[in-house]
């Protein structure tokens, strides 16, 4: 049978336990970050340089989730890189430029997307580890 001191030690307990949790200003500075780094991933590749942006603002005070901001702004920022380098190479195609020029570009933006690749994917997975901790959607 449990006594009174037992059902008091587990009320503690689970008061505890649910006091040591993220506060309702953890649980909203993570929101808006998660926010932001999901309509980075979902733009469509023109508009992911103002979702960028709008990532690189958003205000953080915790240091793992500026981290988490720092770390995904830069991962994104070779991505767009590469990306807006392929719509260069594309309009040079168009001019009278010189191939080894454009073969230049073209280089670097592969070179720029394959750095941003296993880096997206980490912000992806360090996403995920927020969602999980801040219970966030």
């Amino acid at each position: 049978m449990i006594g009174r001191f037992e059902v008091a030690c587990l009320l503690a307990l689970c008061a505890s336990v649910s006091a040591c949790g993220p506060s309702v200003e953890e649980k909203a500075e993570a929101g808006t970050l998660n926010r932001a780094i999901q309509v980075l991933r979902n733009a469509p590749n023109p508009m992911k340089a103002s979702s960028l942006a709008a990532l690189a603002a958003t205000r953080c005070e915790r240091p793992e989730l500026c981290t988490l901001r720092d770390r995904c702004a830069d991962a994104y920022g070779l991505h767009v890189q590469g990306v807006e380098d392929e719509a260069r190479a594309k309009q040079m195609l168009a001019t009278d430029a010189a191939a080894a020029t454009i073969d230049a570009v073209l280089d670097r933006a592969r070179d720029e997307l394959g750095r941003a690749r296993p880096l997206v994917e980490k912000c992806a997975d360090a996403q995920g580890d927020l969602q999980r901790r801040y219970k966030l959607q």
